[in-house]
């Protein structure tokens, strides 16, 4: 059996589900044969589900993890941009030309 690599792309989920393509890509080569049963990446991958449905029941009130800090800024759920949109070159600063 010949192992080819694989590449497949990179993508940044945030907590709430939104989902942001990158260019970047992760090449791997793939092991022969099937694999056994990983109990550590399964727990982690329960106790993400747990916890996606915990703060999915929350209703985003503050007290889930949505990095809302209760103090009126903008980081709460959703008011982020697309990374596409995002203007990577500007300054955001007053007063500079």
């Amino acid at each position: 059996m010949v192992r080819q690599p694989t590449q497949v792309p990179i993508s940044l989920v945030r907590n709430d589900g939104i989902i942001y393509a990158t260019g970047l890509t992760f090449t791997y080569t793939p092991e022969p044969g099937p694999r056994q049963p990983c109990n550590a990446a399964e727990d982690v991958l329960r106790r993400a589900n747990s916890n996606s449905n915990t703060n999915n029941n929350n209703g985003g009130n503050g007290n889930g993890n949505n990095n809302n800090n209760g103090t009126g800024g903008s980081t709460g759920g959703g008011s982020l941009p697309p990374i596409s949109d995002v203007a990577w070159s500007s300054h955001g600063g007053a007063g500079i030309p």
